[in-house]
């Protein structure tokens, strides 16, 4: 019966794999199944279909093991019986028998049994049928069974993988569970009923929805705060360990975390490995568990409030769930702020992608004490798997900070603008850590026990922002004591942004031989004693950042000397003169690969030097284009850059040709400019026409005109625009689909001060390539012209976000909405909720 379908799956690159040891052996079987599948090619496989024809009835029959017709089965269930695995004998394992079967008896017992394929009665198994209605009756929806309803399979039963031998009497049960049936009575659930429902729910690909969540909080309540939660935690027979493999053993228990209290929400963020706990919003989220998979160390992120409500709300028996939740998801680390991460935001990278400093800024109102409760309630064997913590904007315990690190791995420690009465609180942390790998700090007046604690560790990421040395230390190293430094053996990051340090100090800091990424940005240099010539050491960096460069002998001497750098950064730069005779450094002139100089006064003449960087790829003249360019030379870098940021400028005649001068553009962004209308065009040129791949123009409102030229730019894969408050966005949608942009566009963002409608929606019904479609708008109606349909991807992890400045005041948009895109992630975010 899967033929077509796994074939469907492993177009859509989808992860799920029903039915992988079904074995299709009857050629006429095989042939049937791949002319229904190019019939469907031919009809339209990439068009969509109307919502309400997707399928006869939405009924699905499933094809089950009767534990009961094992020992014994009378001749009256044999003759209803219409699907039999088989095989081919004793040695081989059975599979869905594809042939036609003729069955007689007299009595109980059969005296005839045919199999058109030629297989005996003792190489048949029979299969249960068990028909649900699963459009009606089942609110939990499932990619899987959408795909089979969607492509009217129903003739065929749908079959779980052999391995896994659902039977009918569990499936009954399940579905009772999973439908929330009050009709008939549900049965306690076992331990072994926990770990295969999650396994079934897992193999059947869920969707997000509230439903779910119910379903989870009913496994909670009736097997977690149960007698049976002491065989689950235990997990004697190593259920868990045999029913998912080692990539998706993490994925379906992630969705407990959403039903621990009933204000609390979750979601994870795949980028980082980070689970997030929050206040629920009113919001419509996928939670994103579905791409939980082949994660090495998962982060617990949670605010300082959203922690004192999870507190103050679990209960003492609640308490073993939670740390056993906390084992079998494998959390490793915990991150603890001000702030809550209420979803998996669509984020674009931007064109000149360069290492920045991380932004958070130091609170201003009383900091939130973090209870000493939650640690203390963390089991042992939790606390030993800690090795990563994290705390911003909080006042924490050091004492118990100190228990914490003694008893787990810890390597990676940030303690960011928190309270600390003294310095040495942190840093003596470090000799403790386990490994430490990466140490970071803000908001801290540092002495020189700190600044030796730091050189003779081992760490390889160093953070030491908005940091300062008491004015009453002096510290000055011995000659000695230089090569006892470890630090300068392992250092590779080293940010020490807005902080204020003696040169000598930076000067051993930035003589670390395996320093690849230096950020200086807002630094200020302080004077030192010893302060000797920079070390005759080769060095290539990969990143140098210093925003507001003030002129200083020591870094000067730094870059004269034998140092390549491969990403440069100098924004915000008052006096181009100061940081002239960094693009007069020979080896400079070669390295520098990216360049970023937002936020500067330059002239022409400045964009004259910045031409001496021929091999440059990548630009960064965000709020920095001179008005007139008349008087730029000739130079290699017009040829060989690839990758230009020009936002918030202002473009005129008299500046836009400097855009016009790379031949060979992939990338632009012109967000927040301000230009007339008429200069897209003159910007767009024919040779950036055929080379873009890349192109953010938000918060510039286009014209259909201008949109028009943007079509033909036939590369694009990646497309940030905004709308012209007037018109519609099907309307742009039209005239992208008569265009190759239509079958190349794989990313796109939309956004307008307006409100949307649902056909707005439709229109992107003729993308067939996106992998994400993020629109920002007032809000979202419904008025509606078109047929309702349902999307789809050649992308399974197709996701759709909408980010609404006011609440849908129709629920039925939200239906609608999830039913058009019923098999991919879609969020619905409202500003409001966002803080």
């Amino acid at each position: 019966m899967y033929f077509l379908f796994i074939s469907i799956q492993k177009i859509t690159r989808s992860e799920t794999n029903l039915n992988n040891s079904i074995n299709m052996t009857n050629s006429n079987w095989i042939i049937l199944y791949w002319v229904k599948f190019l019939l469907f090619i031919c009809l339209g496989f990439w068009q969509f279909v109307i919502c309400t024809s997707e399928s006869k009835d939405g009924k699905i029959t499933f094809a089950l093991i009767d534990l009961n017709w094992k020992e014994d089965i009378d001749k009256v269930e044999i003759k209803k019986i219409k699907y039999w695995l088989s095989r081919l004998n004793e040695e081989e394992t059975f599979t869905f028998c594809p042939g036609n079967h003729v069955i007689k008896c007299r009595g109980l017992s059969i005296t005839d049994f045919a199999c058109s394929l030629g297989r005996s009665s003792q190489n048949h198994q029979p299969l249960h049928s068990f028909e649900v209605n699963y459009k009606e009756n089942w609110k939990i929806k499932f990619r899987s069974l959408n795909r089979y309803v969607y492509m009217q399979l129903e003739e065929y039963p749908f079959l779980f993988e052999y391995s896994l031998n659902v039977s009918y009497q569990e499936f009954q049960i399940f579905v009772k569970h999973l439908t929330f049936d009050s009709g008939t009575p549900r049965q306690n659930l076992t331990y072994e009923n926990f770990y295969r429902f999650l396994k079934i729910l897992d193999v059947l690909d869920p969707i997000s929805s509230e439903y779910l969540n119910q379903f989870y909080s009913h496994l909670y309540r009736e097997c977690l705060m149960e007698k049976v939660s002491v065989r689950i935690f235990e997990d004697s027979a190593h259920y868990r360990e045999n029913l998912f493999d080692e990539k998706h053993r993490i994925r379906p228990f992630m969705y407990f975390f959403c039903t621990l209290i009933n204000s609390i929400d979750a979601c994870f963020i795949p980028k980082s490995s980070t689970l997030s706990l929050f206040e629920k919003k009113k919001q419509h989220i996928d939670e994103c568990f579905r791409d939980s998979i082949d994660i090495a160390n998962l982060i617990l992120k949670i605010s300082s409030s959203s922690l004192e409500l999870l507190l103050r709300s679990l209960k003492t028996n609640e308490w073993a769930a939670f740390n056993w939740l906390l084992a079998v998801t494998k959390v490793s680390g915990f991150y603890i702020d001000n702030t809550e991460l209420t979803f998996n935001e669509l984020k674009v990278s931007s064109v000149c992608n360069l290492v920045c400093s991380e932004s958070f800024e130091k609170c201003i109102v009383s900091l939130k004490k973090i209870s000493d409760d939650f640690f203390l309630n963390l089991t042992g064997s939790n606390i030993r798997m800690i090795k990563y913590l994290k705390f911003v904007n909080v006042d924490i315990s050091f004492d118990l900070l100190d228990l914490v690190i003694l008893r787990g791995v810890v390597s990676y420690l940030e303690i960011s603008y928190c309270v600390v009465d003294e310095s040495q609180r942190i840093t003596e942390l470090l000799p403790k850590m386990y490994e430490p790998n990466t140490f970071k700090v803000a908001g801290l007046k540092m002495n020189t026990k700190d600044i030796e604690r730091i050189l003779y560790s081992k760490i390889k990421v160093l953070v030491l922002k908005d940091c300062t040395l008491d004015v009453d230390s002096i510290w000055k190293p011995k000659r000695d004591q230089r090569g006892d430094f470890r630090l300068t053996e392992n250092l590779e990051f080293l940010d020490i942004s807005l902080s204020k340090f003696p040169v000598c100090f930076v000067q051993l800091l930035l003589n670390s031989t395996k320093l690849e990424n230096i950020l200086l940005n807002s630094f200020e240099f302080t004077g030192c004693e010893s302060f000797n010539q920079i070390m005759s050491v080769k060095r290539n960096w990969k990143n140098f950042e210093h925003d507001q460069y003030i002129p200083n002998e020591y870094l000067r001497a730094l870059f004269t000397s034998d140092v390549s750098v491969g990403s440069l950064c100098l924004r915000r730069i008052i006096d181009f003169d100061s940081v002239a005779f960094f693009f007069e450094i020979p080896n400079f002139i070669k390295s520098v690969k990216s360049l970023d100089f937002s936020d500067c006064k330059l002239t022409v003449s400045s964009l004259n030097f910045i031409g001496h960087f021929y091999n440059l790829k990548s630009l960064n003249l965000s709020k920095s284009l001179p008005s007139n360019v008349a008087g730029l030379m000739e130079s290699k870098i017009y040829e060989n850059l690839t990758h230009l940021d020009v936002s918030y400028n202002d473009i005129f005649l008299s500046n836009y040709l400097y855009i016009t001068m790379f031949k060979n553009l992939k990338a632009l962004s012109l967000f927040e400019v301000k230009m007339r209308g008429s200069l897209l065009g003159l910007i767009l040129t024919d040779k950036m026409i055929n080379s873009l791949t890349y192109l953010n123009i938000t918060s510039y409102f286009l014209t259909l005109l201008n949109f028009k030229r943007i079509s033909e730019c036939f590369r694009l894969s990646t497309l940030l625009f905004s709308l012209e408050g007037s018109c519609f966005m099907g309307k742009y949608c039209d005239i992208c689909k008569s265009t190759l942009l239509g079958e190349r566009l794989s990313i796109l963002h939309v956004s307008t001060s307006s409100d949307i409608s649902i056909d707005d929606v439709v229109a992107l019904a003729e993308f067939h390539d996106l992998s994400e479609v993020k629109i920002s708008c007032r809000t979202i109606f419904n008025r509606r012209e078109k047929d309702i349909i349902k999307y789809d991807s050649i992308y399974s992890d197709f996701r759709i976000q909408f980010v609404l400045k006011q609440f849908i005041k129709d629920v039925q948009v939200v239906e609608i909405l999830r039913e058009m895109f019923c098999n991919y992630s879609i969020s619905i975010i409202y500003e409001e909720t966002l803080g």
